[in-house]
């Protein structure tokens, strides 16, 4: 009967320690690039990481916050980083030059972008022939918020030179830049949008943060910002991916129903600009723009080539696989695995 005892001993602290060795496994490196992380569509990567998800899914996960998008593509193309968080026309552009990114998550499908003026000069505001002869501010030339531009200019049957386009960058510089008079208009998001508003010194007269500015601009939601990879790197780490998916889904599923409070409450000092009560207020403002489950969908793709096209970012006989644009499968298996 002893020998009997201690052989059960024996098996149950063997069992023990394997278990324990199990779970002492050691975490997996993985990289982030993230084109400006304050910008609240790229929520989900830093609640990952607040939120202890990494760690769940056996990652490391290091985030490199860089000056902007193109930065984050350059990391990712060389190869320094395993996954960025940008927007999907990176995707579409790179795929054009023979490149392949693929979207395995989609943050958002509203670009949050608002197109307005200060209130006296938006009375004056019709339609968008209005906007002959207007200097208007943009974060970068070339950028999306430019490409607004260029969609509402052919609605208004204008040509780009009929406007100046003016790079005012984001943050307080594209405020002042308004409110001094040095441009007539602007295309930028939040925070700058909801401090105006809550100012009284903006009227928004594009807003697509809504569903009716995506439909008036874009022709409907789109696959917006979002988690891209070399479709090489997919290819030879798979468990990497779907670990790292099913962090990211975990993060937004809790971030699309939590209060702006209990997000605020998790997110750096440093990503809020110093004012938690004007960041709940942007949060507010743009909870509706994030997807439901994070598929980016071959509706939703098309949208965003389609906008592409009509603001001239690609020529009309640009042909794109979509197939390998995106990928949602990694998705559909973390919401499975979460029962959802």
């Amino acid at each position: 009967m002893r020998h009997g005892i201690a052989v059960f001993l024996c098996s149950g602290l063997a069992l023990g320690a394997s278990a324990s060795a199990q779970e002492e496994k050691p975490l997996r490196p993985f990289t982030v690039g993230v084109g400006g992380q304050a910008q609240l569509a790229y929520l989900p990567v830093t609640l990952a990481d607040k939120l202890g998800y990494y760690r769940d899914v056996g990652l490391s996960v290091e985030i490199d916050n860089f000056q902007g998008g193109s930065k984050s593509v350059e990391a990712l193309v060389g190869g320094s980083i395993d996954a960025m968080a940008g927007a999907y026309d990176n995707a579409v552009i790179l795929q054009a030059k023979g490149m392949y990114l693929t979207t395995i998550f989609t943050f958002v499908e509203r670009y949050g972008y608002v197109f307005g003026m200060v209130p006296a000069r938006a009375a004056q505001y019709h339609a968008p022939q209005d906007l002959k002869g207007l200097k208007i501010g943009v974060t970068a030339p070339g950028s999306s918020t430019e490409s607004l531009v260029r969609i509402l200019l052919v609605k208004g049957g204008l040509a780009f030179d009929d406007i100046a386009s003016i790079g005012v960058g984001t943050g307080q510089g594209a405020v002042v830049a308004l409110l001094s008079g040095r441009i007539d208009a602007v295309v930028t998001g939040d925070p700058e949008i909801s401090r105006m508003t809550m100012d009284h010194s903006f009227t928004a007269l594009v807003d697509t943060r809504t569903r009716e500015g995506m439909d008036y601009i874009y022709g409907g939601e789109a696959a917006g910002a979002g988690s891209l990879m070399m479709e090489s790197f997919i290819k030879a780490h798979p468990d990497l991916v779907q670990a790292y998916v099913t962090a990211i889904y975990r993060a937004h599923q809790w971030l699309t129903h939590a209060t702006p409070e209990a997000v605020a409450a998790e997110v750096p000092e440093s990503l809020m600009g110093g004012d938690p009560v004007l960041y709940k207020a942007s949060l507010a403002a743009n909870r509706d723009s994030f997807t439901a489950d994070g598929r980016t969908t071959l509706a939703k793709a098309t949208v965003t080539y389609q906008s592409m096209v009509r603001a001239g970012r690609l020529p009309e006989t640009q042909k794109i696989d979509f197939a390998r644009s995106f990928d949602d499968s990694f998705v559909e298996r973390a919401a499975k695995a979460e029962g959802q």
